[in-house]
């Protein structure tokens, strides 16, 4: 099991920063966010190899999932995510970097 602190942005509507702490155990993935806006709440996900198989955030009003790619060392996560929260529907893509 390893933790993971990673860093990066999600282009919503507009370029928004996101930060996360995960923990990796097997190919399982949990963990929190908080983004720019002031949203927090919880990731969860698995990883198979070089594939993030699934990829979810959940928070208040909302949550949003999708998939993606990991690049060979663990460290940059690349995810596309379609969810919905308290304005409407909404898809996002972004790429996470390990600190």
């Amino acid at each position: 099991m390893s933790v993971i602190d990673i860093s990066g942005y999600f282009i919503f509507s507009e370029k928004i920063q996101i930060n996360t702490s995960l923990t990796q155990s097997n190919t399982n993935l949990t963990g929190s966010f908080q983004d720019s806006t002031g949203r927090a709440g919880s990731v969860s996900g698995t990883i198979c190899g070089l594939t993030v198989q699934q990829f979810n955030l959940a928070f208040s009003g909302g949550s949003a999932s999708g998939a993606g790619t990991s690049d060979k060392t663990g460290g940059k996560l690349t995810v596309k995510l379609s969810g919905a929260d308290a304005n409407g529907s909404f898809t996002a893509s972004g790429r996470i970097t390990k600190q």
